[in-house]
């Protein structure tokens, strides 16, 4: 099984282009079972007349999930491509998958109001997918930019992945790096994919420097982590990795 995570800038790339095809590529590229994005919008900024995650669901021909993390009021509803008539403007954390997803949940955390400094809502994903050996779950999510509210994120993200008793893939930008606290915290419930130092990093694209975005599991062994190469259809790029689930 293919994994990976992929934050996609609101489907902007390094040029300031709002292209959605741009990264359905980037995820047809990587031939993924499933992937977690984040920074997805629907019918919010660029994307003010679009549901990116089903358009890049009807694009790369996988199932398709969006969370948000929050809902936009101040510009009023909008009419949906669905046909099911107005739509509030929203943005959070999306999921691509070639398995039927059985069941999608949003789970709002932690974030606190600093002065003067921009804040915004934060959300986990929480799927149930019908994998080909067993049903597992999924988590996906972004991080805060304040280390205590990342730490306060993680410490909540945590305590929902004791109450899974099934096989569990995590994975996000996490805005931390490797030796940061919450990655420390996740690596006692998770096994990390490991990843090449410079290969790994994945911030920002155009000459990335750090690792922010990762990729967790239990119940499934690694059997290679892949480096995906240079793209510029987004300010990060994706980490991926091919798993089996445990028998």
């Amino acid at each position: 099984m293919r994994v990976a995570s992929y934050n996609i800038h609101d489907g902007i790339g390094l040029d300031g282009e709002f292209r959605l095809d741009r990264i359905a590529r980037v995820i047809g590229g990587m031939n993924v079972d499933l992937i977690g994005l984040q920074e997805v919008p629907r019918y919010l900024r660029a994307a003010s007349g679009l549901d990116s995650i089903r358009a890049l669901a009807e694009a790369t021909g996988m199932y398709g999930a969006f969370a948000p993390s929050y809902t936009w009021y101040g510009v009023g509803p909008v009419g949906s491509e669905s046909g099911k008539g107005l739509e509030w403007p929203q943005y959070g954390n999306g999921l691509l998958s070639r398995y039927p997803i059985r069941w999608v949940e949003t789970h709002p955390l932690p974030y606190f109001e600093t002065r003067g400094a921009y804040v915004e809502r934060r959300g986990l994903l929480e799927a149930l997918i019908a994998g080909p050996e067993q049903d597992f779950m999924v988590m996906v999510t972004h991080l805060g930019l304040d280390a205590y509210e990342r730490q306060q994120q993680v410490e909540e993200i945590v305590a929902r992945m004791r109450t899974v008793g099934r096989p569990l893939i995590f994975m996000g930008d996490c805005n931390s790096e490797p030796s940061s606290d919450p990655i420390v915290a996740l690596t006692r419930m998770l096994t990390v994919v490991p990843v090449e130092v410079a290969p790994g990093w994945t911030f920002p694209a155009a000459s990335p420097d750090r690792q922010l975005d990762y990729i967790f599991v239990r119940g499934f062994m690694i059997q290679r982590n892949l480096f995906t190469g240079v793209s510029d259809a987004s300010d990060h790029l994706p980490v991926l990795a091919e798993i089996d689930q445990v028998k």
